[in-house]
């Protein structure tokens, strides 16, 4: 029942400030996760997720454009409030109503969260093992190259506490750590499981 008055809350937000929403939902669960190996390694942990998501749709004379909001947490204390949720998912759509276009030239660029997770997710996909072994990356000849600005990091750090993503052993049953993806704009290192490092000749 929470979860339902979770998003009936949300959505009564977001419809004082937009006509429609297309989507409100809110979500609770609890998984069992045990990895074994060839050698007879057996580890179990257990994993809770906790999300709710908003689609807004905003309305003018001349289009109709909408947009959502998420928040996804183990902790549920850590998630955004029924309101927050409603109104930000409402803002947004309404942001997009009677766009202007901008004169042309150089300047700086604030990504939205939501555009820079799917820009890093790229990233990962360009560094995985079997993008490299293929040959199939852009970035195949580059470990060691500068690649960013030096102003950027990018870290994989399994052991973030509560973290959506982290685990003590990764799913070949190795003990996972954190290491630099890329420090200073420079690329470090590549995503390899066994299979791929043998065949690059990295194992």
């Amino acid at each position: 029942q929470q979860l339902v008055d979770y998003a009936m809350q949300a959505e009564k937000s977001a419809l004082q400030h937009v006509d429609d929403i297309n989507v409100a939902y809110a979500s609770s669960s609890v998984s069992e996760i045990i990895h074994m190996n060839n050698f007879g390694g057996v580890y179990q942990r257990q994993a809770s997720q906790n999300a709710a998501y908003l689609v807004a749709v905003a309305r003018d004379d001349n289009s109709i454009q909408n947009s959502y909001e998420q928040t996804v947490f183990r902790n549920p204390a850590k998630l955004m409030t029924a309101k927050q949720l409603g109104e930000r998912a409402a803002h947004k759509a309404l942001a997009k109503l009677a766009p202007q276009k901008i004169r042309n030239g150089h300047m700086p660029v604030i990504l939205d969260q939501q555009i820079a997770s799917s820009i890093l997710s790229s990233f990962i996909d360009a560094i995985s093992g079997e993008a490299i072994a293929k040959k199939a990356s852009f970035l195949k000849d580059k470990l060691g190259d500068q690649i960013a600005s030096s102003n950027i990091n990018i870290i994989d750090d399994p052991l973030i506490q509560q973290g959506l993503g982290s685990s003590s052993y990764d799913g070949e049953f190795f003990k996972t750590t954190k290491k630099h993806l890329v420090k200073a704009g420079i690329l470090q290192d590549w995503l390899l499981d066994l299979r791929m490092a043998k065949k690059l000749g990295l194992h």
